[in-house]
């Protein structure tokens, strides 16, 4: 399948005015668009692509697990691994001559992705199968030295090439043990919590660390080690359970929360600052936050009720905008795994509701497409850069009034906007087609903020 084979652009809508009593969500759904919660929020219109990178030759299914800056994807497709050059076009990585399967997980801005692969040992060594690995599409398969023929796996690796992980390879038990390693070949034992176990899950490009361990009671308990203070127990959060699945370089924690092990889980940001808060709508079931980047964006997935356990939604949540629903490539569900620094977000989303596809989501602010528009007519010498000027500092300024909740002069000035857009149509300066999207969308936010 080619990678532009299939695009289907979808716009959600959320309307942002911050109120007395702070921000809630609304979200607006794909297919109905239907208000799954109404409560008015940050003031914004987000524009979605979603885009279906397809499958190997004669695939069947595929799913993209992790982006990098460059906009590199590495996922896998009918079991194999892959991955999506920069020009989206999919490569199947070669396996190692003794391994029986690879799994790839993440990949940094120095192109490198992590995983684990199985040996096909028989028998089978007694402590498991999966070993750490680095890949790259220059060099292939990098083994970590020490850890090569123990058990373990790379759970992440940030852009300095630190990568974290558990593994038996420093003790004589089944224990899995959290390690950080650097390109300098050292290995850290990140220590535990009181138990036999510690995962780790993500690290910042600070060395930041997060992840879950067993306490000497046994309960499970997440995590946060840094070189300057190791191990730090941050229990549950307030809940009966809790994981964590990311942290950016600010030090901002992502993942679910929920009173038991067994209960639906709610996706959560965590700040040293504000503690934490639900990123979901109230009305859904069930939400967990899998990734988020540097800009505090976060994507993950929810289920609206407990009778629809198949059916899963992609979300992406910003500080500027709350929830959005992603929506699907037509099917019934779809999941956000991964967010980079310039906002593109990779996944998987059903068509017919049965075998997934790998897609990348891409998303703008309407209002820098719309300064993009102003801007292009100014190249094309329809109107001066006095004129344009003019354009952006109104829509610009109105957007500004309309997050402050100062509604009546944002009001004021989008019709002044839509004014000038008319007299230069008038004057012969703008065709109605060129003036037509400008205006449509200065209409469409005097349409919200007037409800």
């Amino acid at each position: 399948m080619e990678f532009n084979e299939r695009i289907t652009k979808l716009i959600v809508s959320t309307v942002l005015v911050l109120l007395l009593f702070g921000p809630l969500n609304l979200v607006l759904t794909q297919e109905s668009n239907t208000i799954i919660e109404e409560s008015p929020v940050s003031a914004g219109i987000v524009d979605i692509n979603i885009i279906d990178l397809g499958t190997l030759p004669y695939g069947v299914f595929s799913e993209a697990r992790d982006i990098n800056n460059l906009g590199e994807i590495i996922g896998e497709s009918d079991g194999y691994p892959c991955y999506w050059s920069i020009e989206g076009v999919i490569q199947k990585i070669v396996w190692p001559i003794k391994a029986d399967s690879i799994t790839l997980s993440e990949i940094n801005d120095l192109s490198q992705a992590v995983g684990w692969y199985d040996p096909y040992i028989i028998p089978a060594p007694t402590l498991g199968e999966s070993r750490p690995l680095i890949w790259t599409s220059a060099d292939g398969m990098t083994y970590l030295g020490e850890l090569d023929g123990h058990e373990g796996e790379i759970t992440d690796i940030n852009d300095l090439g630190q990568v974290v992980g558990w593994t038996h390879a420093f003790s004589d038990t089944t224990d899995k043990h959290a390690f950080l390693w650097t390109s300098e070949d050292e290995y850290i034992d990140l220590g535990a919590l009181g138990g036999d176990y510690a995962y780790p899950v993500d690290i910042n490009n600070l060395g930041q660390v997060v992840g879950w361990a067993e306490t000497s009671t046994g309960d499970i308990h997440i995590f946060l080690w840094t070189p300057e203070n190791g191990m730090t127990d941050l229990g549950t959060l307030g809940y009966g359970y809790c994981f964590v699945n990311g942290i950016n370089d600010q030090g901002y924690i992502i993942g679910g929360v929920a009173d038991a092990p067994k209960d639906p889980y709610h996706a959560f940001l965590w700040t040293q600052e504000n503690g934490i808060e639900l990123l979901a709508p109230l009305t859904s079931y069930s939400s967990e936050a899998t990734d988020i980047n540097n800009l505090g964006q976060i994507v993950g997935y929810y289920y609206i009720n407990e009778y629809m356990k198949t059916h899963c939604y992609a979300f992406l949540w910003t500080p500027e905008s709350g929830f959005i629903d992603l929506g699907t490539l037509g099917g019934d569900y779809s999941v956000a795994w991964a967010i980079n620094d310039v906002g593109q977000i990779v996944g998987y989303s059903s068509i017919d509701n049965f075998f997934p596809y790998a897609v990348l989501w891409e998303f703008q602010h309407p209002t820098g497409t719309m300064i993009s528009v102003i801007e292009d007519l100014v190249e094309a010498g329809e109107i001066n850069a006095g004129q344009a000027t003019a354009l952006t500092a109104k829509l610009e300024s109105a957007i500004a009034l309309i997050e402050k909740g100062k509604l009546t002069p944002a009001g004021n000035l989008l019709q002044a906007f839509i004014n000038q857009i008319n007299s230069l149509i008038a004057t012969g300066a703008l065709s109605q087609e060129e003036g037509e999207p400008l205006i449509n969308y200065a209409l469409e936010l005097l349409n919200i903020i007037s409800e």
